[in-house]
């Protein structure tokens, strides 16, 4: 929960939420006990050892307050003697109110440690009494506004989060809120919890409400030269509104900073032009892409009227309409600009940067979707060439992926024999690189469907069975989207040993598949 507040705030909570035995304010603690520092074998003898020493009263008492803050750091990870940990820690936050030392760090060390381990016995209702009071202390001493006394209340607020006492929480923020009597950066980070607060008791109305005033606040913000952070927000709001069937409010949501930027900036400014494509990748993560292309093409014709055909700019938001079209699934419509963009990417920030090479990749991708493998081919060589001089090695994992992919292209292209050049080199690199890597045993089962297809079945067999073998060693070892090449290399022995006429071994293999899918 920090993360979404102020540096400050988080600087004021950390005493709270530290667990460290060094942080307690104290000498560190011994690093081995008795047992060796075993954790659980220190846990169970503790009890018995610290009541043994407190009756004989012989011991030394900076090392045995110590080994009790050790003790209580590590019950905070293992549930063991827990009931005795929070035993201790009532005893120093006692001793903590009978020398009048609310205020000094061991007491918010001891709160923190306190309220952890009763939380962690979902003792809810101890460790909210013991922040409370807590809270009020630091009201009384220090005033409402003080930032300890904000620490400890955003304190409460987490604890009454996790025991679900929502209705509290709202009550503590909007209590936090009041103190801001102007608009601020942490008036509106407690705002934006208020308004997550909403979202988890389920008051859908508040929560947007909330939401709609954060807004106001930003715009005030940016009145007063302060940097927006609205569009996280609308973001958000987007994302709920689209999951409670809030279609309309979901669009407001979407647009909001893109239609402020037209109506104070005009359609043609570089604040609006650059707002087009983030607004679009909104519509994108709401499967919304009929509402995302159209501003992609809005940017590229602003683009070019502003800054030219050739601009880089221009060209960037050419390649995002590309692959606008290619996630929305219009192949066709991608390839059409890829064409026209990717030469004008290689010549204005060349082919090694990253960006030109995600396109022409993007770009054989969709020719290889639409079954245009032919006019793929020439990008996927192109592929090879850029890789080789990138490295600057004829042999690297880069290299030997392209040359993968082209092979793959020129097998489903049925030709054979510059697939099995193609595939030959890829799979020397990765017998010298990576000898026993699933890829490398891929890549076996791949040259010998090449020399299958040339018929040439006896060089073909023993490839064929290292590619299968090695793919069911180490199936475990695969992401699970690639264990299909694995079906796919059986699928290849079973072809063989049927076009050899060896029905048996056909058949042994064949059983070994995969059931078909009913469609």
């Amino acid at each position: 929960m920090l993360a979404r507040y102020p540096r400050f705030l988080a600087l004021v909570l950390a005493p709270l939420a530290v667990s460290s035995p060094t942080a307690l304010g104290q000498p560190k603690p011994r690093p081995a006990t008795p047992e060796k520092g075993s954790s659980q074998e220190f846990l169970k003898n503790f009890e018995t050892k610290h009541k043994k020493a407190l009756a004989e009263g012989n011991y030394d008492v900076n090392q045995w307050n110590n080994d009790v803050s050790l003790f209580i750091y590590r019950c905070m990870s293992l549930p063991l003697k827990a009931d005795y940990a929070i035993e201790l820690c009532e005893q120093r936050l006692a001793r903590v109110k009978a020398r009048n030392a609310y205020g000094d760090m061991e007491s918010r060390y001891t709160v923190g440690e306190l309220t952890k381990l009763y939380q962690a016995a979902k003792n809810y209702d101890r460790a909210i009494a013991v922040l409370e009071e807590f809270v009020q202390w630091h009201k009384e001493e220090y005033g409402e506004k003080n930032l300890l006394t904000l620490g400890t209340t955003m304190h409460l607020i987490q604890v009454m989060l996790d025991a679900e006492r929502y209705d509290r929480a709202i009550e503590l923020y909007q209590s936090l809120i009041a103190n801001h009597k102007v608009v601020t950066q942490e008036k509106i980070s407690l705002l934006t919890g208020l308004m997550q607060v909403y979202q988890k008791a389920g008051k859908v109305d508040r929560e947007f409400a909330t939401g709609d005033t954060i807004l106001e606040q930003f715009r005030a913000l940016k009145e007063k030269g302060v940097p927006s952070r609205a569009s996280f927000v609308r973001l958000q709001l987007a994302r709920r509104c689209a999951e409670v069937g809030k279609k309309e409010l979901a669009v407001k949501m979407i647009e909001g900073d893109l239609q402020e930027s037209r109506k104070n900036n005009g359609d043609d400014h570089l604040e609006t032009i650059t707002l087009l494509p983030e607004v679009a990748e909104r519509y994108f993560a709401l499967g919304q892409s009929s509402k995302a292309i159209p501003l992609l093409a809005e940017a590229v014709e602003l683009r070019q009227k502003k800054q030219g055909a050739d601009h880089t700019d221009t060209l960037l938001a050419q390649n995002s309409l590309a692959q606008g079209h290619r996630q929305a699934g219009n192949l066709d419509e991608a390839i059409k600009v890829y064409v026209v963009v990717l030469p004008k990417m290689k010549d204005k920030i060349g082919t090694a940067d990253p960006r030109t090479q995600t396109a022409l990749l993007n770009l054989c991708d969709a020719y290889e979707s639409t079954n245009r493998l032919a006019d793929a081919e020439p990008f996927w060589r192109e592929n090879v060439e850029i890789q080789r001089k990138a490295t600057r090695a004829s042999d690297s994992y880069q290299v030997s992926l392209a040359l993968a992919q082209l092979g793959l292209n020129l097998l489903k292209q049925e030709k054979w024999a510059d697939a099995e050049k193609t595939l030959g080199e890829c799979l020397a690199i990765r017998r010298k690189k990576e000898s026993q890597i699933w890829s490398t045993f891929n890549a076996a089962s791949l040259v010998g469907a090449s020399l299958m297809g040339q018929k040439k079945y006896k060089e073909a067999e023993p490839l064929l069975l290292e590619g299968y073998q090695g793919l069911k060693q180490r199936v475990n070892f695969m992401p699970l989207q690639a264990r299909i090449r694995l079906t796919e290399a059986l699928q290849r022995l079973v072809k063989l040993y049927d076009e050899t006429d060896r029905k048996d071994k056909a058949d042994e293999y064949r059983k070994l598949l995969p059931p078909t899918k009913k469609p």
